[in-house]
């Protein structure tokens, strides 16, 4: 007990003598270390200083364009500023890495917004070369599919052909299968339009037979007597094959005539029908006759056969010279139809010319009154629908960028009264277009921006309010 109490006062010492030295001691300065400028490390731009150019430079090409609408328009403007906002805090020395962070999100963000609500509509332009590769490869395809009998993958082929690379890549050749494919499919219509179109184009011109034909004489030319006895084979078995499709036919005629045989025929001025008629010497002036019913109804290969029958049956003579100056006489009519033909053809090749021409020189409304007029004086032509909507398309393009000029006005005005003005005159202006032009595919373009305008003229009306 007595120990402890000795060793208390000790303890107490101690303490006291601990707490009582740092006061006795110097006082220690701190030094500060400052780093020299040239010496401290900044964080480095976050956006190279060519890349922001580069979309300022974009953004402020964009806004010359005259097809970009007033809500397009807006959109730009706002994102260059801010473009410009963010190049010049990326080049600013005192920013931290955090904000220099930031930067990179935000120029993330807006990469992203100018990508899908300005450039959405814009394609990427595939390389020539690529774009000829990708042609041929359907094009191989197409081939590929028809000599296999796949005419579901022909069809469908094609229609993928046109939908890329537009109505004039269904060439004559790939047109032909494409005909073929559908009959197969039992789409007759279908079959009959493009065939007829097909047709048309193919008429006239050189087929594989002529260039046989040609290149046999070639060979001949050059001492290859050898390839052009092939060649002259290989001729010989187009004309087998014609001949095959031409009996084939005559063999569908020949069963539509029997059907034909049981209809009551219109009786010739003798009172008996045109086979009759034909199968009796001296009854040559009814033939005629008919024959004049024919060619005024264009159906010239009947006449051509109606002569060709009678002649058989009366052999020579008088009367087979008269048949053969009638056979030369439906010849002449037939031609005639056809210079006729190629005539309108020219005409009509003419007048789409003008019309197109007007719309190269933006006279829209002229080029529309040629087209409704050629459209009245003739068949349908899809050539000449096609430049209507090209037409219509100028002119919707042209007032809703005439409508957005005035919204984007109307955006700037400050008296609201100014606002409401140049508000309804954009939204007339739109509303006009969808009342002239309502089937056009463009319409539900001008109805966003109607609805734009509205939103704006309710806005207007609550602050007025």
């Amino acid at each position: 007990m007595n120990k402890n109490k000795r060793i208390q006062p000790i303890w107490i010492l101690f303490l006291t003598t601990l707490f009582l030295i740092p006061g006795c001691m110097p006082q220690v300065e701190r030094e500060v270390v400052t780093i020299p400028k040239s010496d401290r490390v900044s964080a480095p731009p976050s956006i190279p200083k060519e890349r922001a150019e580069e979309k300022i430079k974009a953004l402020s090409r964009l806004l010359e364009d005259a097809k970009l609408d007033a809500f397009d328009t807006e959109i730009t403007r706002n994102l260059l500023s801010t473009y410009k906002a963010l190049k010049a805090i990326s080049q600013d020395q005192r920013a931290d890495r955090a904000s220099q962070r930031i930067v990179d999100l935000l120029l993330n963000l807006l990469n992203d917004i100018e990508e899908k609500a300005l450039f959405k509509q814009k394609t990427v332009q595939t390389p020539y070369h690529e774009m000829l590769g990708n042609l041929s490869l359907k094009r191989k395809k197409i081939f590929d599919d028809y000599l296999s009998a796949n005419h579901d993958g022909v069809v469908k082929g094609c229609l993928e052909l046109e939908e890329t690379f537009g109505r004039d890549s269904l060439t004559p050749d790939i047109g032909l299968l494409f005909a073929l494919s559908l009959a197969e499919k039992g789409m007759m219509d279908e079959a009959l339009r493009i065939g007829e179109r097909i047709g048309r184009e193919l008429e006239g011109k050189p087929d594989l037979m002529q260039l046989r034909s040609r290149m046999i004489g070639w060979q001949l030319s050059t001492g290859a007597r050898r390839r052009a006895v092939e060649g002259y084979e290989k001729l010989l078995d187009d004309l087998d094959e014609k001949e095959a499709l031409l009996l084939e036919a005559e063999r569908k005629l020949s069963g539509e005539a029997r059907e034909l045989a049981h209809r009551p025929r219109e009786p010739t001025r003798s009172g008996l029908p045109p086979e009759q008629m034909a199968a009796k010497p001296g009854q040559l002036n009814e033939t005629f006759a008919e024959v004049d019913r024919l060619v005024q109804g264009r159906e010239f290969d009947k006449a051509r056969l109606l002569l060709i029958q009678q002649k058989i049956k009366t052999g020579d003579g008088p009367q087979a010279e008269a048949i053969d100056q009638a056979l030369k006489s439906v010849e002449a009519a037939e031609q005639k139809i056809e210079e006729e033909a190629a005539g309108k053809a020219a005409l009509k090749k003419e007048s789409l010319k003008v019309a197109s021409n007007l719309i190269e020189a933006e006279e829209y409304e002229e080029a529309i009154v040629r087209l409704d007029t050629f459209s009245r004086e003739n068949q349908a032509d899809p050539e000449a629908e096609g430049l209507r909507s090209l037409a219509i398309e100028k002119i919707i393009t042209r007032e809703r960028n005439k409508a957005a000029r005035l919204f984007l006005m109307a955006k700037q005005a400050k008296e609201p009264s100014k606002k409401q003005e140049l508000l309804n005159s954009s939204y007339d202006m739109l509303k006009a277009l969808v009342d002239k032009y309502p089937s056009s595919p463009l319409i539900s373009k001008i109805k966003d921006n109607i609805t734009k305008i509205e939103e704006e003229l309710l806005k207007l009306k609550k602050g007025s309010g």
